[in-house]
């Protein structure tokens, strides 16, 4: 039977990952991305198709955190026992879809971080994001295996990051995992706690955090469809956005929503830099071991 603190230290992970992975999809302008006010570059989801998704989705995040609390063998076994749970989460995404894939990458990466937050709840309660971190590195050391299969033809590819990795060497959400999301750490967090900071709204702080993170993420969802020249077209456009001064000036904002019409018609979508922001979210809300309600102060959605 669970204690009380580590009851609720699990039920604070699971829901600090569903809010993750709702503000990601409810932040807009997202160049190629789902909305509230757009379908980016799809033609087969819309942002209802992600409210179900995530309701699909949001009950297996509890599950999930409780996997990884209640696991007894090594960190390098975990991975076996959150995939069983994961893969049932995606059968009820899809059917929650009418087959569109919503978010099978984002269930990966954040499956895999919810489940090690649970794990990592033996160290401590609640878990940092430090110690969170290293779980998922441990946890991810088999990826290497199945990184290295594929690449001997040992493994057929089945998935675009699977593709993507083959065709042109990027490992993806595994490379990531495997790193313990240094995208996240070294870029995501950073601009997310200096968007913030500067008392920008919700949303901005969530678009450009998203725009930082499309100038250094290997996207495999864009590598998939348009290759390294599309991948570049994805970070020259952030690049310069940024350089512009992203969602704090005028030409930034106006560069962003040209951005969102050119991606649309290209059809470049960068939902690895999208899984990447609610990752974000999430390890900004374990290092900071602040509750959801403070970022929903009122403060944060004036202009």
């Amino acid at each position: 039977m669970l204690l009380q603190k580590e009851s609720s230290a699990i039920i604070t992970l699971a829901q600090n990952a569903v809010y993750a992975m709702l503000l990601e999809t409810a932040c807009h302008p997202s160049p190629g991305l789902v909305s509230p006010k757009s379908a980016g570059s799809h033609k087969d989801m819309n942002y209802f198709t992600f409210l179900s998704s995530s309701s699909a989705l949001a009950p297996y995040y509890l599950l999930l955190a409780e996997v990884g609390y209640r696991f007894q063998g090594r960190e390098e076994e975990l991975l076996v026992e959150l995939r069983a749970w994961g893969l049932r989460a995606e059968t009820d995404m899809f059917a929650a879809t009418g087959g569109a894939n919503t978010q099978k990458g984002l269930l990966f990466s954040l499956g895999l971080s919810v489940g090690a937050g649970g794990y990592a709840l033996r160290y401590g309660s609640p878990p940092t994001a430090a110690q969170v971190r290293k779980v998922v590195e441990r946890a991810a050391e088999p990826l290497r295996g199945e990184l290295d299969a594929i690449n001997d033809k040992r493994r057929a590819p089945s998935s675009k990051g699977d593709w993507a990795y083959l065709v042109h060497g990027f490992t993806g959400a595994r490379g990531e995992a495997i790193c313990g999301f240094p995208a996240v750490f070294t870029c995501g967090l950073p601009a997310l706690r200096g968007f913030l900071q500067a008392g920008y709204n919700l949303n901005d702080c969530l678009v450009g955090t998203l725009l930082h993170l499309m100038t250094s993420v290997a996207d495999t969802a864009v590598l998939a469809r348009h290759g390294p020249a599309g991948l570049e077209r994805v970070r020259a456009g952030a690049r310069e956005a940024v350089l512009l001064g992203s969602v704090g000036t005028r030409e930034g904002r106006e560069k962003i929503l040209a951005m969102e019409k050119a991606f649309a018609e290209e059809g470049l979508n960068p939902g690895g830099s999208a899984d990447m922001l609610a990752l974000t979210v999430f390890f900004y809300l374990l290092e900071e071991q602040i509750p959801t309600k403070q970022l929903l102060s009122p403060s944060v959605f004036n202009s």
